[in-house]
């Protein structure tokens, strides 16, 4: 008895220690019912398309070919131009936010790779995070990018410093690796975006009921 409630004490502490091994709370989602003054990356209006989102519902979208679409820059969500009202902008080491999402799609005719730019609102320092699934074409694939101080998916500070860069971030940015043989392609193909979402620390009652259900689980299975 006493073994077992010093491994639920442990996995408690666990639990609430390392967030970063649960997906975090949603404190906002850009569902997209208009282009939220979102833009491509040559900074002009996405195309708000009414139907036809990962879950049926609206989304934007913007048709560009690889030889032109300036670095590989595709959505832009920036504070000055009012992107979503402002609610990726800000301290996200003081919200506490660990992770941004977005469900994307593209029907060019190989799998690509995503990478996330988080800029100040003058767009340098950044932070740029990559996703390391490749994104399937004609699919709507959910891409998460982990953001906190020892994610293995922040590839660049741009010379910068992480406390620096997330203390004042403003212009959320989504870059397309350009691939292999594309560089000069000038045929266009159709990107789409919906649901970016950030999210914060889960609450310690969330992380409490986690532990709790895994230690019911174990003990179950170690009934049985």
């Amino acid at each position: 008895m006493l073994r077992s409630f010093r491994n639920l004490l442990s996995l408690i502490l666990f639990l609430t220690t390392a967030p970063a091994a649960f997906a975090g709370d949603t404190v906002f989602t850009e569902e997209f019912n208009d282009a939220a003054n979102w833009l491509t990356g040559g900074f002009t209006a996405l195309t708000e398309v009414a139907s036809g989102g990962p879950d049926g519902s609206s989304y934007v979208s913007l048709d560009a070919a690889f030889n032109n679409i300036g670095q590989g820059t595709i959505f832009r969500g920036h504070s000055g131009f009012g992107a979503s009202g402002g609610a990726f902008a800000g301290d996200w080491i003081d919200e506490q936010y660990i992770e941004i999402s977005a469900f994307v799609r593209h029907d060019a005719p190989v799998p690509l790779g995503y990478l996330a730019r988080l800029a100040s609102p003058n767009n340098f320092p950044a932070a740029g995070v990559a996703s390391f699934a490749p994104v399937l074409p004609n699919t709507w694939t959910e891409l998460t990018f982990n953001v906190l101080s020892n994610s293995p998916q922040i590839v660049t500070l741009e010379g910068s410093d992480y406390n620096t860069v997330f203390s004042n971030i403003g212009n959320v940015q989504m870059f397309v690796n350009v691939p292999a043989g594309f560089e000069n392609n000038p045929t266009p193909f159709t990107f789409d975006l919906d649901k970016v979402s950030i999210a914060t620390v889960p609450e310690p009652t969330t992380l409490l009921l986690s532990a709790l259900g895994l230690v019911a689980v174990c003990g179950m299975r170690r009934h049985r």
